[in-house]
């Protein structure tokens, strides 16, 4: 909880949050006093419960990273899902990437350098 502490401690300006809250983005980003250029907010907990019927976030948080930075491509993301899982278990994790980046809410805060 990032009332609880400060977890953007060497986070460096215009830096981007990702993150996993129930909040709209708008609400969620106040929580956080670090100069960013981008927030994401994602339900991932209840996205994971949904698609894989555990609360493991993990591959929406991809989806959802790769959404708000840029940095990575759902089709790299999905590939190593491949890798890692086999059979339904992989297809249901590939759905969570894709979900995840689709259902992310960006903020564009200020330009950034990402």
């Amino acid at each position: 909880m990032p009332e609880a502490m400060d977890v953007t401690v060497g986070l460096k300006e215009g830096g981007v949050i990702v993150f996993n809250t129930p909040k709209p983005a708008a609400e969620a980003v106040k929580a956080f006093k670090a100069d960013l250029s981008r927030f994401g907010a994602l339900n991932a907990t209840v996205l994971a419960e949904e698609l894989l019927g555990r609360p493991i976030p993990n591959t929406a948080m991809l989806g959802a990273f790769a959404r708000v930075t840029g940095l990575l491509k759902v089709a790299s993301l999905q590939k190593a899902v491949e890798k890692r899982f086999t059979d339904r278990l992989a297809d249901l994790n590939k759905e969570a990437v894709e979900k995840g980046y689709e259902g992310v809410e960006v903020l564009h805060l200020k330009e950034g350098r990402h």
